[in-house]
């Protein structure tokens, strides 16, 4: 679960969003950069664009970031190296040995956080949900945000290609499935992070 104080700011959010929406409950923002999914993928884009200053949101529809984690895999042994020690003092050829870290945090990292060659599953979730604190503490990343349907808006009149729509259903983290009001982003670009579709069978 997002931590309390998270989980508070958001349900504040939803709020701020539900009086600007009016009696239809919609409302439309305009940011540059929309990321579905806070898996590690999503958290990684956020966190360097967060580094840049850039315009951006992170839309996470589960209460949590690396909620597949949670989950998967079943028998919570990671197949991602965790090499502590390769011998040589290089950063960055250290860093290429950590599969599991992201960059641009000072989080610390899966390395410091177990012996194991092949960490627990759960020392990940716990790491992903340190490193998307800050991010959700700027105010980027929004948990309980499905994205219902997406669209490319008509041309705009200099000819330049229109921009994407995300019909966003928001629900407070512990409302369960429950809607609690519509949002709509126009975005100029949309970056998929939420990993596959359906199951690979």
């Amino acid at each position: 679960m997002a931590p309390p104080v998270y989980r508070l700011l958001h349900g504040v959010l939803l709020g701020l969003l539900a009086a600007a929406a009016g009696a239809d409950g919609d409302a439309t923002n305009k940011v540059d950069t929309c990321i579905v999914g806070a898996g590690a993928g999503g958290l990684q884009l956020a966190q360097l664009l967060l580094n840049a200053g850039r315009d951006f949101v992170l839309l996470e529809r589960e209460a949590e970031a690396g909620s597949f984690y949670s989950r998967f895999p079943v028998h919570r042994r990671l197949i991602s190296l965790n090499k502590r020690n390769t011998g040589r003092d290089n950063a960055e050829f250290n860093m290429r040995h950590d599969w599991n870290s992201l960059l641009g945090s000072d989080v610390p990292r899966m390395t410091t956080r177990t012996k194991e060659r092949w960490p627990h599953a759960d020392t990940l979730v716990e790491y992903l949900h340190e490193f998307a604190a800050p991010i959700a503490a700027a105010g980027k990343l929004l948990y309980g945000s499905d994205v219902l349907r997406i669209e490319r808006l008509p041309p705009a009149a200099d000819g330049a290609v229109g921009l994407l729509e995300l019909t966003v259903a928001q629900r407070a983290p512990a409302s369960g499935d429950a809607d609690s009001s519509l949002r709509r982003l126009v975005c100029t670009v949309i970056a998929m992070a939420h990993g596959l579709g359906v199951p690979n069978k």
